[in-house]
């Protein structure tokens, strides 16, 4: 962990979903540059199904926007 602080190394995509699942954040948190989009991230990840489907009806997204 020292070693991905000081920058040295980085983790594979795997160490870092593992962080992420440790740490209860989505792994997009954690490359984040935006401290209130972090945020939003977080908290988006938290939420439940219905509620994330919610959201993106008012912003007029749909899953298939993401593919």
């Amino acid at each position: 962990m020292n070693q991905y602080e000081k920058g040295s190394h980085l983790p594979d995509i795997n160490t870092t979903k593992k962080i992420c699942e440790v740490l209860g954040v989505p792994v997009a948190y954690l490359y984040c540059e935006d401290d209130e989009l972090a945020q939003l991230i977080e908290k988006y990840g938290k939420l439940s199904d219905e509620t994330k489907q919610k959201i993106r009806n008012v912003a007029g997204l749909s899953l298939n926007d993401f593919s």
